[in-house]
């Protein structure tokens, strides 16, 4: 499975309101997978994932929808292409957030003898507690009606 090219890409709509985001993943033998996520923004939304037997159909796919996207209002907010991650935990940093709702799927998609990893590979990193103070300093307006 390793090494594997993750290429990222997160839009916004210019109103503000929706997130569209793409992610390919190739594997060594070129088996790929392209994941479209959408929703209004900053939340997770619909997803859809299709799984390609060459990176050719993939590319295609992922810059064919990045294309109408852009073409319909949405611009970049992130760009990471062509990472090449060679281990499970480097997968995981190159994922991020996307690791802990659908490491595991994704793994399987590009057959990554996903039974020779521990279910705690896929477990959420715990989130840091939130306080009064942070909200404050995150946003100065927090509490006022």
């Amino acid at each position: 499975m390793f090494p594997v090219i993750v290429s990222r890409v997160s839009l916004r709509h210019r109103q503000g309101t929706k997130d569209y985001h793409l992610l390919r993943l190739t594997a060594a033998d070129g088996t790929s997978v392209v994941v479209n996520r959408w929703g209004k923004a900053e939340a997770w939304g619909q997803t859809k994932v299709d799984r390609y037997a060459n990176s050719l159909d993939a590319e295609r796919n992922y810059n064919s929808k990045l294309r109408q996207k852009e073409n319909g209002g949405y611009e970049r907010e992130l760009t990471k292409l062509n990472t090449t991650v060679v281990d499970l935990d480097a997968l995981k940093g190159a994922l991020g957030a996307w690791w802990t709702v659908m490491g595991k799927t994704l793994v399987d998609m590009l057959g990554g003898g996903i039974s020779k990893v521990s279910d705690d590979a896929f477990a959420a990193e715990p989130e840091p507690e939130v306080t009064v103070a942070d909200r404050v300093a995150a946003n100065p307006d927090w509490g006022l009606f």
